[in-house]
């Protein structure tokens, strides 16, 4: 694993969770920083949207559906 690689992860909350995409932002020896994909993108906020990034080549990163970290 390296940063920038995505990979499937399972992401959990109060109640639940589910596995997902997503983007290793950081990696060391002992933490690696992750942020998960999504592809809910215009569901979201306005404010929201401004911390996104559009993934540009999705078959390079493995993914089939317009995706945003």
């Amino acid at each position: 694993m390296e940063a920038y690689d995505i990979f499937i992860s399972y992401i959990s909350w109060a109640g639940g969770g589910k596995s997902r995409p997503v983007l290793v932002y950081a990696l060391n020896d002992e933490l690696a920083r992750i942020y998960p994909i999504t592809t809910q993108y215009d569901n979201k906020s306005e404010a929201v949207r401004a911390r996104y990034f559009k993934i540009s080549d999705l078959s390079e990163a493995g993914l089939e559906k317009l995706s945003y970290d």
